[in-house]
């Protein structure tokens, strides 16, 4: 056998080893170790394929059965009949040319895993009418459940993201755009069955980008609202210093006021003092003037008595002389004498 040719076990169980490895880490992968296939196609009754070893390859004419024996390892891993050339179930239940079409008939394909030393039967059956049926070691189970346990060891039920290669599948891998090649990757690699899972941890993300967002915005509002009423509080201390200030200022102010108020009352209570000491001084001078004019007043009212004596003397004495005689005129100069200091202007 050529040795570039890949066997089909070789397919198999490097495609399960990948699957497995892929799906969990670094846990050991198994291996497929033989095939049990009943009324499956073109196998009649029960055909074991096996056991399969490291490499092995199925070979032989057209029409041998070898596309069967990849198909028969789709439908034990889960693969819709649709990629099976067979429209339903029934397809794929084995009829002889001798069929009348009455014939009830099942059909299954038991895969026999092994995985560190233990070995595990997958089997999928066909019932009559159509049906599936899964077990797994003999025991019935869901679909769902028969699939979770095909992708715990690494085997995907999708035909295009399983370990198998189908005929001129490679080309068709070949055309693919970018996006289907990703989302095939994806499939291979396991990642598709976390896509609900991603898909909700994105949601999540983005919410918790969305909060934090949110949050940063808030702290942002707040740390804004912080300075505002720190700058509010800074203007309002100062308000409230200036106010303190303008109070003690006025207060001085008031201080100042009332200290020159005090000051020009003090003043003017001495100017009043003063000039209420004047006045007494003047009322008094006045007094003392008054008193001297009286006095003056009397000496002048004397003088003029005795002016008005003297004038009546000489008036008397002038009539008795009627002649001037020398001894006359002596007299009457003596008489202007006495006259002159008499009628002399009021001195004070």
């Amino acid at each position: 056998m050529p040795a570039d040719r890949p066997s089909l076990s070789t397919r198999l169980s490097a495609g399960a080893s990948a699957g497995a490895s892929s799906t969990v880490g670094t846990r050991s992968s198994g291996r497929i170790v033989r095939l049990e296939m009943y009324n499956f196609k073109s196998y009649s009754g029960r055909r074991v394929v096996g056991p399969f070893k490291n490499f092995t390859a199925v070979i032989g004419p057209n029409g041998a059965g070898k596309s069967n024996t990849m198909d028969a390892c789709a439908f034990v891993s889960g693969v819709n009949s649709k990629e099976l050339r067979g429209k339903q179930l029934k397809d794929l239940i084995y009829r002889s040319t001798a069929d009348t079409g009455d014939e009830k008939r099942t059909a299954s394909v038991t895969l026999v895993f092994e995985k560190d030393g233990k070995e595990t039967a997958f089997k999928r059956s066909i019932l009559s009418s159509g049906i599936g049926k899964y077990h797994i070691d003999g025991l019935p189970v869901s679909a769902e459940d028969y699939q979770k346990r095909l992708q715990a060891e690494g085997i995907m039920s999708d035909a295009h993201a399983s370990f198998l290669v189908f005929q001129g599948y490679v080309s068709e891998l070949a055309a693919k755009s970018p996006q289907e090649l990703t989302e095939l990757l994806e499939q291979i690699s396991g990642s598709a069955q976390h896509k609900d899972e991603y898909e909700r941890l994105e949601r999540e993300k983005t919410k918790a980008e969305n909060q934090a967002s949110y949050a940063f915005q808030k702290k942002k509002l707040l740390v804004q609202e912080r300075t505002n009423v720190a700058k509010q509080k800074k203007e309002a201390e100062e308000y409230a210093a200036l106010q303190k200030g303008l109070k003690e200022t006025r207060r001085k102010l008031e201080l100042l006021r009332l200290f020159h108020l005090e000051k020009e009352v003090t003043e003017r209570k001495q100017l009043a003092e003063e000039e209420a000491r004047e006045a007494e001084e003047v009322a008094a001078k006045q007094e003392e003037i008054e008193l001297l004019v009286r006095t003056h007043e009397k000496e002048m009212a004397a003088q003029r008595s005795l002016v008005v004596t003297s004038e009546r003397k000489a008036v008397d004495l002038a009539k008795k002389v009627d002649g001037r005689s020398p001894e006359q005129i002596q007299l009457q100069a003596e008489i202007e004498q006495v006259r002159s200091p008499l009628i002399a202007p009021d001195c004070p």
